[in-house]
């Protein structure tokens, strides 16, 4: 048994091959890493793997037609081949071989699978375990039940569902990649989560654009409708109260001297607010209007009286207080013209 560390380059689209045989070679006791039996839960992949790379010995290039076109492969092999590390090319399907990996011996284990991986073994100063000699459908990969396990762990990361996990679960409950499984569950789940939470909040930012970009009352009411705890609920609120229309109310005009009131109707009632308001100096300003307006009334009645009477009584002036007062400075009747005034004594007299 050799205690060499060896690292396994290849292509994810090998996988269910390079699992058989890595299970194959740990079962003949080989100290083999392969990233997707060795990397811990929660563990950084690219840094496990350079650290895996770095502190192997030997490197087993599984060469195929995934693998010869793969740059993170061939970057692998090539440091190993830069560092003086064992390189061991492994062949498992017809492709050609990378120019600088053709200077090395392969083992063949597409035309020679038995041979080939007995030659692998030898390579490694390993020896085949007594019992099943490996064969099986794929060459030098033959089915081992002591490591059945690897292989449904390889086809549960291959369809990484739920389902898968939960199979493996089920199948080994207690299992060497127990908590992983756990893990990825796990995450499987919050991710279908995440993504429904996704796109609820994508269809509700789409209602929001379209009632942002109609701004009329409907479309904020629809909204609402369908988010009334949305995040944009409190905002349609607000454009709501300012789109809807405004009570239009007729002003009550009050008596004089007495405050109007009147305005916009609110949930308590009417506004007590004056249209207008009247003060007593207001009142004092008025007062005077209407008294000099009654005095000036009365002056004018009682010149007409005095004019129409002294019309047809020229003597009248002597009765009069002011002894000072003549004939003279009396208004001629002649001067006034009474054509106009009804006269009862005058018509009378004419009779």
């Amino acid at each position: 048994m050799s205690n060499q560390k060896i690292f396994i380059s290849y292509s994810r689209s090998d996988s269910a091959e390079v699992v058989k045989l890595a299970s194959r070679l740990k079962q003949a006791g080989a100290n083999l890493w392969l990233d997707q039996l060795d990397i811990p839960v929660g563990a950084v992949w690219d840094i496990e793997i350079e650290k895996a790379l770095v502190n192997c010995e030997c490197l087993i290039y599984i060469v195929s037609q995934a693998s010869a076109n793969s740059n993170n492969v061939l970057n692998e092999v090539y440091y190993a081949l830069e560092e003086n590390k064992r390189v061991l090319p492994v062949k498992i399907n017809d492709c050609k071989i990378p120019f600088r990996i053709m200077r090395l011996q392969y083992i063949d284990l597409f035309q020679q699978p038995e041979a080939g991986f007995k030659q692998l073994l030898t390579s490694l100063q390993l020896t085949e375990p007594t019992g099943d000699s490996g064969k099986g459908d794929h060459p030098g990969t033959g089915p081992v039940t002591e490591d059945q396990e690897d292989i449904l762990w390889q086809q549960t990361l291959e369809t990484n569902s739920i389902a898968g996990y939960k199979k493996y679960l089920q199948a080994y409950p207690n299992g060497r990649f127990k908590a992983r499984a756990l893990a990825a569950e796990k995450s499987i789940n919050q991710a279908i989560i995440d993504k429904a939470n996704r796109a609820k909040e994508e269809k509700e930012q789409k209602e929001w654009r379209t009632a942002t970009q109609a701004n009329t009352l409907h479309a904020f009411q629809q909204y609402l409708s369908q988010y009334p705890s949305g995040k944009y609920a409190g905002q349609a609120q607000q454009s709501i109260k300012q789109l809807q229309p405004k009570p239009q109310t007729q002003p009550i005009i009050p008596p004089y001297n007495q405050p109007a009131t009147g305005g916009y109707s609110s949930p308590g009632g009417p506004s007590n607010t004056p249209l207008y308001e009247t003060s007593a100096t207001d009142n004092k300003k008025i007062e005077p209007i209407f008294i000099w307006s009654g005095i000036g009334l009365v002056v004018l009645i009682i010149l007409v009286v005095v004019l129409n009477k002294s019309n047809h009584n020229p003597d009248y002036s002597s009765s009069t207080t002011d002894s000072t007062v003549t004939a003279d400075s009396i208004v001629p009747a002649a001067k006034i013209d009474t054509s106009g005034i009804f006269d009862p004594v005058a018509d009378s007299t004419k009779k």
